[in-house]
């Protein structure tokens, strides 16, 4: 044949006397010798070849140079069947599942991998080259076989079969070592393929530069976006430790600085307490004191001394009234009731004595050393205390006293 390069082709022996599934033995008359002829079907011309494997005895004749007719040569009804049969599983897509890669070369191309004289074939046929009819029987056989047997048959016949009929897998790029069509001119050829296969080599040198260097760059920025996280992780947990120990420490000063506070109120309310319990016993004392000096004027006609106004009585109040209207219930009565002084009297010893003091027959012996000017004032405000302390309802609920107790009281003052 004049056409070069590589084909895909998947061969079926016709003549075997060993598998029927090869084809049936059938002796070829028509040529007067008896050898196998196997179907070759390539991709690049498309048709069937009927070419003779090298013969066994010299004196065979020699096989046509071409067999392509879709008619068999002979008009023998078993050679017409078994012909037509081959080219009917030709034509199933099934027989095409598994090509057989086989290269041929020439004088003037010597870049193919299996290599044999120009218009002769490389290799005889080989017992452990699969075909379609033994796929077949053997998927038959293996419809009635153990599960066992089966896988074992599997695996056995992937390592003959993958060897034989692997796939053809086409180059990413064309080179000088792989190209399709080899030209006569060598030196120009040789010289134009091998710039192009050095400058082939260059690209994906390059590409697989580039695509080291673009891994170490991902590399590098994961392994810094990594330690960028870890840093900005660190210094967020150094900020909230910071911020949960100022937020203590605030606390905490602020807790402090509320029991300073309440210790100062506590403390000023003592001391405030203090000086309200010694001004009260102080007011007291002065008043008794008053009472004591009014006692022994009021005994006596006219001694000499200071004639008394309203500012100079002793009212029963914790300070001096300015008039009438300060002198309150509330005003008598805290005062007079008061723990802070006289703690060895009770409530009823001081309103009855209280009562007799301000009654206003034994406050006359006081009225008569008031200025005139305000003897009236001085009477009016004597009768207002008196009044007060004669208000049952008031003491009651300040000392607990009964109305009888109160009211017998009042009656001894007003007989004594």
């Amino acid at each position: 044949m004049a056409t070069t390069g590589y084909r895909f082709r998947r061969r079926v022996l016709l003549h075997s006397g060993t598998n029927p599934y090869y084809g049936l033995q059938y002796d070829l008359d028509f040529i007067g010798s008896r050898f196998p002829i196997y179907l070759i079907y390539t991709n690049d011309d498309v048709q069937s070849q009927c070419r003779p494997s090298p013969p066994r005895e010299s004196a065979q004749k020699p096989f046509p140079t071409s067999c392509f007719a879709r008619s068999p040569p002979t008009s023998d009804p078993a050679y017409v069947e078994n012909y037509q049969r081959i080219f009917q599983h030709m034509n199933d897509p099934s027989f095409y599942e598994m090509p057989y890669f086989e290269g041929y070369t020439r004088s003037d191309c010597t870049y193919t991998p299996f290599l044999y004289e120009d218009g002769g074939m490389g290799r005889y046929w080989t017992n452990g080259t699969s075909t379609w009819f033994e796929n077949q029987q053997q998927h038959q056989q293996h419809q009635h076989r153990r599960p066992n047997e089966v896988q074992e048959d599997l695996e056995a016949n992937d390592v003959t079969d993958s060897d034989t009929f692997r796939p053809f897998i086409p180059p990413l790029y064309r080179t000088f070592e792989n190209d399709f069509h080899c030209s006569t001119d060598t030196s120009e050829e040789f010289a134009r393929q091998k710039a192009w296969d050095e400058i082939s080599r260059e690209i994906e040198s390059e590409a697989r530069a580039w695509s080291l260097e673009e891994e170490a760059r991902r590399n590098a920025s994961f392994r810094e976006a990594e330690r960028t996280r870890e840093v900005q992780e660190e210094a967020r947990r150094l900020q909230e430790r910071s911020r949960v120990k100022e937020e203590l420490r605030r606390k905490r000063i602020q807790e402090e600085m509320r029991k300073a506070r309440e210790e100062e109120e506590r403390e000023r309310v003592r001391r405030k307490k203090a000086a309200d319990e010694r001004a009260m016993r102080h007011a007291w004392d002065v008043y008794e004191e008053k009472w004591t000096s009014l006692v022994i004027m009021s005994g006596k006609e006219d001694d000499g001394t200071e004639p008394l106004n309203f500012s100079s009585i002793p009212w029963p109040t914790f300070t001096k009234p300015s008039g009438l209207r300060s002198i309150t219930p509330e005003a008598v009565s805290s005062f007079l009731l008061s723990p802070n002084h006289s703690t060895s009297q009770s409530p009823r010893e001081r309103i009855k004595k209280a009562l007799r003091r301000w009654h206003p027959d034994k406050f006359d012996r006081v009225l008569k050393h008031v200025v005139p000017d305000e003897r009236a004032l001085v009477e009016e405000g004597a009768g207002v205390v008196s009044r007060i302390l004669s208000h049952n309802k008031l003491w009651r609920n300040k000392t607990n006293l009964s109305n009888s107790l109160l009211d017998n009281d009042v009656d001894e003052v007003n007989d004594g």
